[in-house]
């Protein structure tokens, strides 16, 4: 694998880096903001960073922008999408992790 330069994009903040022939990831300072992969047909799918789909470009740089907007609302819609999913998640581990804890304890005096 050749080593490559990241690209800078200062207006958006973001760091681009192709680690792979086609495959270019993007930081924002030391996270991570997402990614293009291009696909067999040459056109770029964009992915934020819960690497959920943003859109199909026919351009790297068009699938690039689509992720300097961390505000458009197809972003927002997933980043919100993301955070229900993520508590919803959280509440069913709580409430599996209660009802284990209340049934170790209500047998354990019979071991």
């Amino acid at each position: 694998m050749t080593a490559l330069l990241p690209l800078e994009a200062p207006a958006s903040g973001l760091r681009w880096t192709e680690v792979e022939h086609g495959f270019h990831v993007a930081h924002r300072g030391d996270a991570f903001a997402g990614y293009v992969d291009t696909t067999p047909d040459g056109s770029f799918v964009s992915f934020d960073e819960f690497s959920t789909p943003i859109g199909r470009y026919e351009t790297l740089a068009s699938a690039q922008r689509s992720l300097r907007s961390t505000t458009s609302p197809a972003n927002a819609r997933a980043r919100h999408r993301m955070q229900r999913v993520r508590r919803h998640a959280a509440v069913a581990a709580g409430g599996v992790a209660g009802v284990l804890l209340l049934t170790a304890g209500v047998l354990a005096p019979y071991l």
